[in-house]
């Protein structure tokens, strides 16, 4: 009897563990699915920067605003790099 339950315990903990892996691989799935909207955001307002940087009639309007989209892009792709190597682990 000692030996079924036993088993039975075993047979639970491999179930809760199977799900467990499965709960963290949709979350990892999830998490880099949000970061790549999220980012893909940032860019295209980047972008939007950009282009408006373009239509400005002032020179310093125009290089701030083009730094800005820089900034932008730069920072996106650290912060991006960095959340991909904490999901892939």
């Amino acid at each position: 009897m000692a030996g079924q339950d036993a088993g039975d315990v075993d047979r639970v903990i491999t179930s809760i563990r199977e799900l467990n892996e499965q709960v963290v691989e949709i979350g990892r799935s999830a998490g880099l699915e949000f970061l790549e909207a999220y980012e893909r955001t940032l860019k295209s307002f980047a972008d939007t920067q950009e282009s408006l940087a373009g239509g400005s009639q002032s020179d310093w309007l125009t290089h701030m605003m083009t730094a800005q989209a820089t900034f932008t892009r730069d920072v996106v792709a650290a912060m991006a790099e960095a959340a991909r190597g904490t999901l892939k682990r």
